[in-house]
């Protein structure tokens, strides 16, 4: 069997559509996420990405700081993990790519997991998310 390749990814939906960009992106001042790893006004790398995603024929969608953080929730309930808001992005991500067709639902997937929320505390203490 083979092994198809497509990247994907997902951001604050604060942050400008990345979809007409040529080569890189544009800086984003102000910018505001409780997602700390995705809170980055001009990424060195940005050109690497959008590359990476273009010749995977993949894409990157947008998800709110609230579907971030239902994300970890739900990896909690189910996995036992308590992963960081960027965590929460990739399952928050995932019913959207499946909804575009970019992930079909028999596909086998990988969601890179690599932050603990230990280092968020403050972003689930709010009144609304305990």
């Amino acid at each position: 069997s083979s092994l198809a390749q497509k990247l994907h990814g997902a951001r604050n939906n604060s942050h400008p559509d990345l979809s007409n960009r040529p080569e890189k992106t544009d800086p984003f001042a102000n910018a505001y996420t409780v997602a700390s790893g995705l809170r980055v006004p001009s990424p060195m790398g940005d050109f690497l990405t959008l590359k990476a995603l273009r010749e995977s024929g993949g894409t990157a969608v947008a998800v709110s700081d609230d579907a971030m953080l239902e994300g970890v929730k739900h990896l909690g309930r189910t996995e036992g993990v308590f992963s960081s808001p960027e965590g929460g992005a990739t399952v928050a991500a995932l019913p959207l790519l499946k909804e575009l067709g970019q992930i079909d639902a028999e596909e086998r997937i990988v969601l890179f997991i690599t932050g603990s929320g230990l280092k968020y505390l403050e972003a689930f203490a709010a009144p609304d998310n305990r």
